[in-house]
């Protein structure tokens, strides 16, 4: 403590990061052990469940680059690590949502690469219909006939067309827009 009785920075962050560092050893649902192997798979070849529990009691101190692994091996940053609970919380809330949204956005990508080459794909077999024989059946060629008229009105649509079916099947735009 400081000469006006509060407690230094430096002191509130330790405390924040080590109850942090339990909280989500916790929430990975991992003992002092699993998180000390981690550190060990890590090349911490010194950090043992004991390493662990020390620190989690405040009788050992961390040092900057252990903090670091600790993160790493918790899948966080050490910054909200040093925050008190709430702002932490919402740090890796962020955190969560700003990589789900990453992914979406990669998804998203790659399904509308996708779909473009099956569109090549759809025009090129298109192209590749032969005629059909007077032998064939009717229903045969009607068939066929409504494949076509299928595959031909799916090629007029564009991906952008079914992200606006979606959202307004989610209720996020209007029918009329």
């Amino acid at each position: 403590m400081d000469s006006q009785g509060t407690e230094p920075r430096g002191a509130i962050e330790e405390a924040n990061f080590i109850a942090n560092m339990a909280k989500l050893r916790k929430a990975q649902g991992w003992s002092q052990g699993e998180l000390a192997k981690r550190m060990q798979d890590a090349g911490w070849s010194k950090f043992h469940q004991t390493t662990i529990s020390r620190i989690e009691q405040g009788v050992q101190a961390v040092r900057l680059g252990e903090a670091r692994g600790i993160a790493d091996a918790l899948g966080t940053l050490v910054g909200p690590m040093l925050l008190n609970d709430e702002v932490s919380e919402k740090w890796w809330e962020l955190d969560e949502a700003t990589r789900k949204l990453r992914d979406l956005g990669s998804g998203i990508g790659a399904g509308v690469v996708e779909y473009l080459w099956q569109q090549v794909i759809l025009r090129d077999l298109l192209t590749q219909q032969p005629d059909l024989t007077d032998d064939v059946h009717p229903a045969t060629v009607e068939n066929r006939e409504r494949a076509i008229e299928l595959a031909k009105a799916l090629l007029a649509r564009t991906y952008a067309d079914y992200i606006d079916d979606a959202m307004k099947a989610d209720g996020l735009v209007d029918e009329g827009e």
